[in-house]
């Protein structure tokens, strides 16, 4: 994952990827979700942290203004004393300096699993 700065709209898949806790529920409240959907979204998930986490970062970015559902929001978020994901924190923004400052490291491509687009061929001008 490519991050370009802090201020940006995470996607999911970077969500899932970077924030693994199991308090999703007072990390839901202290990005803006109201209670009672959070308490809806673990009635419905019965308690599966994974879902649960995944349903209420869907909601977060699908229902908060872009302006409140950035990554800086989110660190200071699991940053908070009821969350207290420092240590995660830490980790995601190490990540997020380290791609931003140089360029992300990408491996060769290996054997039969790459893909070249063919050359583009120009089409010829006819001269009507």
């Amino acid at each position: 994952l490519l991050f370009t700065n802090m201020d940006d709209r995470p996607n999911l898949a970077e969500l899932l990827e970077w924030v693994r806790t199991v308090k999703w529920h007072n990390l839901g409240i202290k990005l803006g979700l109201e209670n009672s959907v959070l308490e809806g979204i673990e009635k419905q998930y019965a308690n599966n942290d994974e879902d649960c986490r995944r349903t209420m970062f869907s909601t977060w970015l699908n229902t908060m203004p872009q302006a409140s559902s950035t990554r800086g929001e989110l660190l200071q978020a699991l940053r908070s004393k009821t969350v207290a994901e420092n240590h995660m924190a830490d980790e995601y923004q190490k990540s997020f300096q380290k791609r931003t400052h140089s360029a992300p490291d990408v491996p060769p491509p290996q054997g039969d699993d790459s893909f070249s687009p063919p050359p583009y061929k120009i089409p010829k001008q006819s001269n009507n």
